[in-house]
């Protein structure tokens, strides 16, 4: 495999309290990184994550790796990140797709369009960065269950499987143009010669730039796991951070409202 399973894994990846009080712990957050000292205590994603309207269409995404930190280098460093410099400021592009979900009433007929909430299809766009990271001959298969959408198991042929699990999830909409979101990853990746299992921090800072152009501020950190042989020197502290500049235009001129 040409690029390392890590990058893959990265590249995948995208309340309780009022969407102010999270929108302002979410911005906190964002603006201390890289400077993070543990993993954050997120309420359990239970549901599929919803975005707002705009998000509804077909976009290419240009996705943007500008800067990358290992805090406890050399003494511990996660597979793929040293590969990994070899993709700074080099954009990668793939297609994603967000999609309105139907939802079925009591009487067994369809809310009205403006009451369907907006997701992500997540088997398309999981499906669309294998094929830009380590190209689409090498996904044997994607197997997600649609009342488990926190969950997909993606088979390689070679043998690995990665397998996923969102276990904790904040969102918020501080005004119609802005959405962060924040996401717990749960993942084991299974090789014939390995098995790695971490956690990784995900937050995407999107804003609305105009009808057809879309732009986010992406940062992710990785946790070890207490199986790791290095888990009690690193602890609660990440091993890896990332950052990363997102671009979305529609895909082929297609507008989101046309969706």
């Amino acid at each position: 495999m040409r690029i390392g399973w890590c990058w893959l894994a990265i590249a995948l990846l995208w309340l309780s309290q009022t969407d102010a009080a999270w929108a302002e712990a979410l911005s906190q957050r964002l603006s201390h990184f890289p400077d993070w000292l543990h993993a954050p205590s997120l309420p359990a994603a239970t549901d599929d994550l919803v975005y707002p309207d705009w998000f509804a269409g077909t976009w290419t995404v240009t996705s943007t790796l500008i800067e990358q930190f290992a805090p406890l280098a050399p003494e511990v460093v996660v597979p793929g990140f040293e590969q990994s410099r070899d993709r700074r400021h080099q954009p990668l592009q793939f297609p994603v797709r967000f999609r309105h979900r139907a939802i079925v009433r009591a009487n067994g007929l369809p809310q009205l369009q403006r009451q369907i909430p907006v997701v992500a299809d997540r088997e398309f766009n999981t499906r669309a960065i294998v094929a830009a990271t380590i190209g689409e001959a090498a996904l044997q298969s994607i197997v997600s269950e649609p009342d488990r959408p926190n969950q997909q198991v993606i088979a390689l042929t070679d043998g690995s499987e990665w397998r996923l699990q969102i276990t904790g999830r904040d969102r918020a909409q501080p005004d119609p143009d802005h959405f962060l979101v924040s996401e717990l990853n749960q993942q084991i990746f299974r090789s014939p010669r390995r098995i790695y299992s971490n956690q990784v921090e995900i937050i995407t800072d999107y804003q609305r730039v105009t009808a057809d152009r879309l732009r986010a501020d992406q940062v992710t950190a990785t946790y070890l796991s207490p199986q790791d042989p290095d888990y009690f020197r690193a602890g609660d502290r990440p091993v890896a951070l990332y950052r990363y500049r997102l671009e979305l235009v529609p895909l082929r001129g297609i507008l989101s409202s046309e969706f």
